[in-house]
């Protein structure tokens, strides 16, 4: 990952997730300033179990968002021990994106 993507996901530290639903195919996850649409498969996990409650993160604080070195894992870390991963691979694609991150200010990052 170079700079500007890191100082971009830095932002998401300590951010409140105050809002998670599906919406029709893929699921949205909103902060104060921050919204983020998943359109890839995704897998939250709690302690190393997998879980399938969406709601499961509502009001959950995210510690750290990171991408892997081989550009194929979107990993959002967040406090009690839980993640969100993204599956970014290039198979992984249902749509011209697999994940897109709006700020308040509209700056975005597609991936």
């Amino acid at each position: 990952m170079n700079s500007n993507e890191d100082m971009f996901l830095i932002r998401f530290e300590n951010q409140t997730i105050t809002h998670t639903c599906m919406v029709l195919d893929y699921i949205q996850l909103a902060c104060t300033d921050i919204s983020i649409s998943i359109f890839n498969k995704y897998i939250i996990k709690c302690k190393g179990e997998e879980i399938s409650d969406l709601s499961s993160i509502h009001g959950k604080v995210i510690k750290r968002i990171e991408i892997d070195d081989k550009l194929e894992l979107f990993q959002i870390y967040i406090y009690d021990d839980m993640q969100l991963l993204v599956d970014i691979s290039d198979d992984a694609y249902t749509s011209p994106e697999a994940i897109n991150i709006t700020l308040s200010n509209y700056e975005v990052m597609v991936l």
